[in-house]
């Protein structure tokens, strides 16, 4: 063999005459074969002016001197230019393009630094590779940025009914996925057996857009599915006097209930039913039979007459345990009261003069001795001023006489209503409770 096999070098055989040339043939070879940086890749007709020692590849359509050397690399050496064939797995940086090529499958392609690609079936940065894993990273952290004022990141399926996820683990157990697939776009958490399920969805319905908590089939606007479903709301700016609240399901229903400071149930304020449509205001166990009911007391301001209340303004429910717990029940014994009495002249009758005669105008009282038990008219007056309510119990004679005596009198018959709001509000209070212990 004359020549060596990878860069053809010329070898020196036993008594050869003129060795040097021989030897200096190869050195030229080595000079322009190693460490190989091309000035140009895309040249197809050499440059009027090279200097000794300028290599280039020449390009496709090759023209001139180059004529029949594409691909092949030109060195201008010694005032002439010599090619060499390139062999498979040569590398060149070409300094015009800033980038390394490779010869492969009997061209150059693109191998790796700027402007350059290059192709990896795996790669490791900063471990080993492993099989079946087209990346592999290890390290504290990872940089992207933009060249320009953008920079995308993208994970791409080959079609609608692949998945293009990203995965968060911790030791290699997946935790948590960021996920687009046939059902939509969806981030899932992991439950305490490893399972990947559903935390938010969202998907397209024709122009709709469909959200989803908890499920990864949205059917409307908004679809929060739950084993116990439960909002919270707060505010987060401090604000003050600014509770937080919560909306729930419970027994076949929809609540609305205020949390305290602690973030435990507080009261609840809405409480709608949803096979009957029944409504409760302060509790969320409504009675049966009711469309709307109300554990407390309520003010409107305008209420239009149904045909069932012919004869009556219904305005509110009836107050209960608020006025009921603000009035003092007394034990009361009745005193002594003198006949009320006024005098009145008897006009000439049949020729007799006329005269004066004293009337009786309300009988006394004499004293009791039994215990009487009962409220103080003037005490109920009170309370309902304080709850801005004109209570009918209440009656004053001096509001239908100006010039009666002052006189208060109750109506005990008006206080049932409020007995009856009282016990219901007290039967809702004991059914919440009953309710909290159960899901506790």
């Amino acid at each position: 063999m004359t020549t060596t096999p990878n860069l053809g070098l010329p070898r020196l055989i036993a008594a050869q005459a003129q060795k040097h040339v021989t030897m200096n043939e190869a050195l030229e070879r080595v000079d322009a074969l190693a460490q190989l940086a091309i000035l140009d890749a895309e040249l197809t007709a050499p440059p009027s002016a090279p200097s000794n020692g300028d290599r280039y590849i020449v390009a496709s359509g090759s023209t001139g001197d180059w004529t029949g050397h594409t691909g092949e690399i030109a060195a201008w050496q010694n005032g002439i230019w010599v090619f060499y064939p390139p062999q498979e797995g040569w590398l060149a940086f070409v300094i015009a393009s800033n980038a390394f090529i490779v010869f492969r499958d009997g061209a150059w392609r693109p191998s790796f630094g700027a402007g350059g690609n290059v192709q990896f079936d795996t790669l490791g940065i900063g471990t080993e590779p492993q099989n079946g894993v087209t990346l592999v990273a290890e390290g504290d952290s990872s940089l992207f940025t933009a060249s320009n004022a953008d920079h995308r990141v993208t994970v791409n399926r080959a079609s609608d009914a692949g998945t293009a996820s990203l995965i968060l683990s911790t030791a290699h157990q997946a935790s948590a996925e960021i996920t687009q697939n046939p059902q939509g776009f969806q981030i899932k958490i992991a439950r305490a057996s490893g399972e990947l399920v559903p935390a938010l969805s969202a998907a397209f319905s024709g122009s709709q857009t469909l959200v989803g908590v908890g499920t990864a089939t949205p059917e409307r606007t908004l679809h929060v599915s739950a084993n116990f479903g439960e909002m919270i709301f707060e505010n987060a700016g401090g604000q003050a006097n600014v509770k937080r609240f919560n909306v729930f399901l419970y027994e076949g229903g929809t609540a609305f209930r205020g949390l305290n400071d602690a973030g435990t149930n507080g009261t609840t304020w809405l409480y709608a039913k949803n096979d009957s449509g029944a409504v409760g205001l302060g509790t969320f166990t409504p009675t049966a039979g009711h469309l709307l009911d109300v554990a407390g007391s309520i003010r409107c301001t305008s209420v239009t007459q149904s045909s069932g209340s012919a004869g009556k303004e219904i305005f509110g429910q009836s107050p209960g345990l608020r006025f009921i717990e603000a009035l003092r029940p007394v034990a009361f014994r009745w005193i002594e009261q003198p006949d009320d009495t006024g005098e009145r002249v008897v006009p000439e009758v049949d020729g007799a003069a006329s005269r004066q005669e004293t009337l009786v105008l309300k009988r006394g009282r004499p004293s009791g001795k039994r215990t009487h038990l009962g409220l103080i008219a003037e005490e109920v007056k009170a309370v309902a001023d304080s709850l801005d309510l004109d209570f009918a119990g209440y009656k004053s004679r001096r509001v239908a006489e100006p010039d009666a005596p002052d006189e208060h009198l109750l109506d005990y018959s008006e206080f049932v209503a409020p007995l009856i709001r009282s016990v219901q509000e007290l039967s809702a209070r004991v059914s919440a409770l009953e309710a909290s212990r159960t899901r506790s």
